[in-house]
């Protein structure tokens, strides 16, 4: 189970004024636009109307630092993103307490106000030493901006809130196996070709993988070997300018790896926004 620490921020109250401290390590993507977090807070909300009802990106991140905090979760770092004059919103929150040299939980957000794509947020592991992103599929939350939005969010958010820990628990035994499988020339070429099959990888990036897990650009993605694990950071490496996309991907990615590795998690829960029952108020 995840560690519970001495929390940078325990609501949202707290939050706001302790998130100067966060040194920045989390990395977007290649291009993005960093953001302060009054910049996301003041971003521009356009009106409702019958059937589209926005909220705002700060909306969100105060609905999940509120359920991080009421179940003694905290920040460790933090980092936020606009994109189309403010439209757009992508974040990045570091869940303090699970130590490990190679990579870490994070909980992802994006929120748009264009209706380019729904409130949504998933987790998933980043490898530290080159800043990485992925996103596992146990927890993919989407909730669309229509009516009842800011009644059910609370709920959906601190039920997804609270699998954390077990996440954790999946993502410690997930890249323990990656690390233990060794991969033979032929087993590499296999997944390259079946990754591009299975849209994980456009075929344009398939010689950059190969020569990221013959060559990698980090050292230390050689310290397993010729590991499952190398090879996933070679995806990663490759795809980490590709925000939009990388969610989606990287979920095709684990499951593919998880099946060439062994790992069985049993039942794992996909929650969704619109499939949680809310009682009345």
């Amino acid at each position: 189970m995840i560690a519970q620490v001495e929390s940078k921020s325990r609501g949202w109250d707290e939050y706001k004024s302790d998130h100067s401290v966060f040194d920045g390590r989390l990395v977007l993507h290649t291009g993005a636009r960093n953001a302060s977090l009054d910049e996301v807070l003041a971003a521009e909300v356009p009106a409702a109307t019958d059937t589209w009802k926005p909220i705002g990106h700060g909306v969100l991140l105060k609905e999940v630092i509120d359920a991080m905090g009421g179940l003694n979760f905290s920040v460790k770092d933090a980092a936020y993103s606009l994109a189309r004059d403010g439209q757009r919103f992508f974040g990045l929150l570091e869940v303090a307490g699970h130590a490990s040299p190679d990579y870490g939980l994070i909980i992802g957000l994006r929120n748009s106000v264009d209706k380019s794509f729904p409130a949504s947020i998933c987790t998933g592991s980043r490898v530290f030493v080159c800043d990485n992103l992925a996103f596992s599929a146990e927890v993919v939350i989407n909730r669309k901006h229509t009516t009842h939005i800011l009644r059910d969010l609370p709920a959906c958010v601190a039920r997804a809130i609270g699998q954390i820990g077990n996440l954790a628990e999946r993502q410690e035994k997930r890249i323990a196996a990656y690390k233990n499988r060794i991969l033979t020339r032929q087993e590499v070429n296999d997944f390259l070709v079946q990754s591009v099959q299975n849209r994980a990888l456009p075929v344009t990036k398939l010689l950059d993988v190969r020569q990221q897990f013959d060559e990698p650009t980090y050292a230390e993605h050689n310290a397993y070997g010729d590991s499952a694990w190398k090879l996933f950071n070679g995806y990663t490496e490759v795809l980490k300018g590709r925000i939009i996309e990388l969610p989606k991907r990287t979920q095709v990615l684990h499951g593919m790896l998880d099946a060439l590795c062994g790992v069985d998690y049993g039942n794992t829960e996909r929650v969704e926004f619109d499939q949680v029952p809310v009682e009345a108020n």
